[in-house]
Parts: structure tokens; C-alpha cells; sequence
């Protein structure tokens, strides 16, 4: 404050576009296995997602909801024990712990479970690369499936086994 005239003034300051830092409060489950729905409950997240991201130790997902205060999302075919953490209007949240669990005898590259790797996997390999479906088997850990992730699974299927 200051006094001009004999009148005390009061000065305030308005900060527009101030980043809030976003604060993941919970993870449920705190474990599981690829294809987990997770729910991450904390606040400042944002009412959309818009260009804000969630990543397991640094493997990118794929959120299926949104809201300032809860995120769905599925974990990652390439995540990996560690923290998940969300990014907002590029400002990262704090890290919470989630276990990436595997169950026995399951192959990376057998992307939809079935026990095989065969044309079926390269299929929802080549959907995944073209934007038909959501990417969400990133090999190279790169933010996209492309080409080099789809030619994983085709040398799984025809024998040369599944090196991620």
C-alpha cells in the first residue's frame, strides 16, 4: 500500500496464466500387469487433457478419462517399474510409484494376449502405426509406433522371437 493525497491506497497485483503445479495424491492400483486400468487421483490436472501426457517411468500412455482431479489410464506395453507421473501445460507433477507386474510366460510381442505372435499381432501392430488404433505398443519408447515397432512383432511372428 501507499498514500497519495492524505488517502491510503491499496496496490494489487493480478498474475494471469500462473502454471499450478499438478499433485498425484493416489495410484489404483499401486501394481499390475500391461493393460491395467489405473486410476490417478491427486488435483490440478486440468478439466481436459488438451496436451497434458502421463508417463510410467517415462514410457508414455494413453489416458481413456480425464478431469482436474482423476485420470484413467492403461498401462503401457513398454512400461516399466517406476514413477508415473503427469505433465500439465508442461509442468510435471510429483512422481508416485507404480510396480509393473508380468505374468508368467506372456510375450511382448503377443499383442493381444492370445498365446501366439502370429499375423493377427502384425495386424494390430500395422492399426496401431496408421492411426487406426490407439498406440500403445511404443517398442522404442518414442511416443509413437511406427514401422521399427511393427517389424518387432513380424520377426516374432515368423520365428526370430520377440526382441523389444
Amino acid at each position: 500500500s501507499y498514500n497519495v493525497g492524505g488517502y491510503g491506497c491499496l496496490q494489487v497485483g493480478i498474475r494471469a496464466n500462473q502454471a499450478v503445479t499438478p499433485s498425484i495424491a493416489s495410484l489404483s492400483p499401486a501394481s499390475g500387469v500391461v493393460g491395467t486400468s489405473l486410476t490417478i487421483a491427486g488435483s490440478n490436472f486440468g478439466a481436459a487433457q488438451g496436451t497434458s501426457t502421463v508417463t510410467f517411468n517415462g514410457t508414455l500412455a494413453t489416458p481413456t478419462s480425464w478431469s482436474a482431479t482423476s485420470i484413467t489410464v492403461p498401462v503401457p506395453l513398454a512400461a516399466t517399474t517406476g514413477n508415473v507421473v503427469a505433465t500439465v501445460g508442461g509442468v510435471p507433477s510429483n512422481g508416485m510409484p507404480f510396480s509393473v507386474t508380468a505374468p508368467s510366460g506372456v510375450n511382448a510381442c503377443d499383442v493381444n494376449r492370445d498365446g501366439v505372435v502370429n499375423v493377427l499381432d502384425v495386424q494390430l501392430m500395422i492399426n496401431e502405426a496408421s492411426g487406426i488404433s490407439p498406440p500403445v505398443n511404443d517398442f522404442h519408447h518414442d511416443g509413437a509406433v511406427t514401422v521399427a515397432d511393427v517389424q518387432i512383432v513380424i520377426n516374432a511372428a515368423l520365428g526370430l522371437g520377440c526382441r523389444v
